[in-house]
Protein backbone atom coordinates (compact mmCIF):
# COMPACT_ATOMS: atom_id res chain seq x y z
CA UNK A 1 0.00 0.00 0.00
CA UNK A 2 1.11 3.44 -0.70
CA UNK A 3 1.61 6.04 1.90
CA UNK A 4 -1.33 8.11 0.65
CA UNK A 5 -3.73 5.16 0.77
CA UNK A 6 -2.75 4.33 4.36
CA UNK A 7 -3.62 7.86 5.43
CA UNK A 8 -6.98 7.66 3.67
CA UNK A 9 -7.82 4.35 5.39
CA UNK A 10 -7.37 6.02 8.77
CA UNK A 11 -10.14 8.50 7.99
CA UNK A 12 -12.61 6.13 6.37
CA UNK A 13 -15.97 5.61 8.10
CA UNK A 14 -16.54 2.07 9.29
CA UNK A 15 -19.63 0.69 7.57
CA UNK A 16 -21.93 -1.10 10.01
CA UNK A 17 -24.02 -4.13 9.17
CA UNK A 18 -27.75 -4.02 9.84
CA UNK A 19 -28.61 -5.54 13.23
CA UNK A 20 -25.03 -5.42 14.50
CA UNK A 21 -24.06 -3.31 17.48
CA UNK A 22 -21.71 -0.43 17.11
CA UNK A 23 -18.17 -1.48 18.00
CA UNK A 24 -16.77 0.06 21.17
CA UNK A 25 -14.01 2.58 20.90
CA UNK A 26 -10.56 1.58 21.97
CA UNK A 27 -10.30 4.44 24.45
CA UNK A 28 -13.81 4.08 25.92
CA UNK A 29 -14.06 4.43 29.69
CA UNK A 30 -15.95 1.75 31.56
CA UNK A 31 -18.61 3.49 33.66
CA UNK A 32 -20.05 0.38 35.26
CA UNK A 33 -20.19 0.24 39.02
CA UNK A 34 -21.80 -2.05 41.55
CA UNK A 35 -23.72 -0.97 44.62
CA UNK A 36 -24.59 -2.80 47.77
CA UNK A 37 -26.98 -1.75 50.50
CA UNK A 38 -25.84 -1.37 54.05
CA UNK A 39 -28.24 -2.63 56.69
CA UNK A 40 -27.83 -1.21 60.17
CA UNK A 41 -30.62 -2.77 62.21
CA UNK A 42 -29.26 -1.44 65.51
CA UNK A 43 -29.95 2.12 64.33
CA UNK A 44 -33.56 1.28 63.61
CA UNK A 45 -34.24 -0.06 67.08
CA UNK A 46 -36.39 2.05 69.36
CA UNK A 47 -34.59 3.64 72.25
CA UNK A 48 -36.68 2.36 75.11
CA UNK A 49 -34.77 4.24 77.79
CA UNK A 50 -36.49 7.60 77.27
CA UNK A 51 -40.21 7.84 77.99
CA UNK A 52 -42.45 9.14 75.22
CA UNK A 53 -45.68 11.10 75.09
CA UNK A 54 -48.88 10.03 73.33
CA UNK A 55 -47.39 10.97 69.92
CA UNK A 56 -44.35 8.71 70.54
CA UNK A 57 -41.96 11.66 70.89
CA UNK A 58 -39.31 11.69 73.59
CA UNK A 59 -37.73 14.68 75.30
CA UNK A 60 -34.94 15.01 72.71
CA UNK A 61 -37.42 15.05 69.82
CA UNK A 62 -39.59 17.68 71.48
CA UNK A 63 -36.64 19.91 72.35
CA UNK A 64 -35.30 19.72 68.80
CA UNK A 65 -38.71 20.69 67.40
CA UNK A 66 -38.43 24.04 69.18
CA UNK A 67 -35.87 25.07 66.53
CA UNK A 68 -38.37 24.41 63.74
CA UNK A 69 -39.30 27.33 61.47
CA UNK A 70 -43.04 26.61 61.71
CA UNK A 71 -44.80 28.18 64.69
CA UNK A 72 -47.35 25.37 64.86
CA UNK A 73 -44.60 22.78 65.28
CA UNK A 74 -43.00 24.84 68.05
CA UNK A 75 -46.32 25.24 69.83
CA UNK A 76 -47.14 21.53 69.60
CA UNK A 77 -43.64 20.73 70.88
CA UNK A 78 -44.22 22.94 73.92
CA UNK A 79 -47.61 21.35 74.57
CA UNK A 80 -46.14 17.88 74.07
CA UNK A 81 -43.34 18.73 76.48
CA UNK A 82 -45.87 19.83 79.09
CA UNK A 83 -47.78 16.58 78.56
CA UNK A 84 -44.60 14.49 78.82
CA UNK A 85 -43.42 16.25 81.97
CA UNK A 86 -46.82 15.82 83.62
CA UNK A 87 -46.76 12.07 82.88
CA UNK A 88 -43.10 11.56 83.84
CA UNK A 89 -42.04 14.20 86.41
CA UNK A 90 -38.62 12.58 86.97
CA UNK A 91 -37.57 13.88 83.53
CA UNK A 92 -37.56 17.42 84.92
CA UNK A 93 -34.58 16.76 87.17
CA UNK A 94 -32.62 14.90 84.49
CA UNK A 95 -33.13 17.44 81.68
CA UNK A 96 -33.75 20.72 83.50
CA UNK A 97 -30.93 22.68 81.85
CA UNK A 98 -31.97 21.61 78.33
CA UNK A 99 -35.63 22.31 79.03
CA UNK A 100 -35.01 25.78 80.44
CA UNK A 101 -32.56 26.83 77.73
CA UNK A 102 -34.89 25.74 74.91
CA UNK A 103 -38.09 27.08 76.47
CA UNK A 104 -36.60 30.46 77.34
CA UNK A 105 -35.26 30.80 73.79
CA UNK A 106 -38.79 30.74 72.36
CA UNK A 107 -39.90 33.66 74.57
CA UNK A 108 -38.91 36.00 71.74
CA UNK A 109 -40.71 34.05 69.01
CA UNK A 110 -42.77 36.05 66.50
CA UNK A 111 -45.90 34.01 67.10
CA UNK A 112 -47.94 34.96 70.17
CA UNK A 113 -49.27 31.41 70.63
CA UNK A 114 -45.73 30.04 70.89
CA UNK A 115 -44.81 32.66 73.48
CA UNK A 116 -47.99 31.89 75.43
CA UNK A 117 -47.29 28.14 75.35
CA UNK A 118 -43.74 28.80 76.63
CA UNK A 119 -45.05 30.89 79.52
CA UNK A 120 -47.65 28.23 80.35
CA UNK A 121 -44.96 25.56 80.37
CA UNK A 122 -42.79 27.59 82.75
CA UNK A 123 -45.83 28.20 84.97
CA UNK A 124 -46.37 24.44 84.97
CA UNK A 125 -42.71 23.82 85.84
CA UNK A 126 -42.38 26.50 88.55
CA UNK A 127 -44.03 24.55 91.41
CA UNK A 128 -42.12 21.39 90.50
CA UNK A 129 -38.64 22.97 90.62
CA UNK A 130 -36.87 23.83 93.86
CA UNK A 131 -35.21 27.23 94.25
CA UNK A 132 -31.69 25.77 94.37
CA UNK A 133 -32.35 23.93 91.10
CA UNK A 134 -33.40 27.03 89.17
CA UNK A 135 -30.93 29.49 90.72
CA UNK A 136 -28.13 28.69 88.21
CA UNK A 137 -30.56 29.35 85.36
CA UNK A 138 -32.12 32.53 86.74
CA UNK A 139 -29.89 34.89 84.69
CA UNK A 140 -30.77 32.98 81.52
CA UNK A 141 -34.52 33.05 82.21
CA UNK A 142 -34.41 36.68 83.30
CA UNK A 143 -32.43 37.72 80.21
CA UNK A 144 -34.82 36.07 77.76
CA UNK A 145 -37.86 37.29 79.69
CA UNK A 146 -36.73 40.93 79.63
CA UNK A 147 -35.97 40.67 75.92
CA UNK A 148 -39.48 39.49 75.17
CA UNK A 149 -41.17 42.10 77.38
CA UNK A 150 -39.12 45.14 76.51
Amino acid sequence: MTKKRKRQDDFQKVKLKVGKKKPKLENATATNFKTKTIHLPEQLKEDGTLPTNNRKLNIKDLLSQMHHYNAGVKQSALLGLKDLLSQYPFIIDAHLSNILSEVTAVFTDKDANVRLAAVQLLQFLAPKIRAEQISPFFPLVFCWRTRSCG
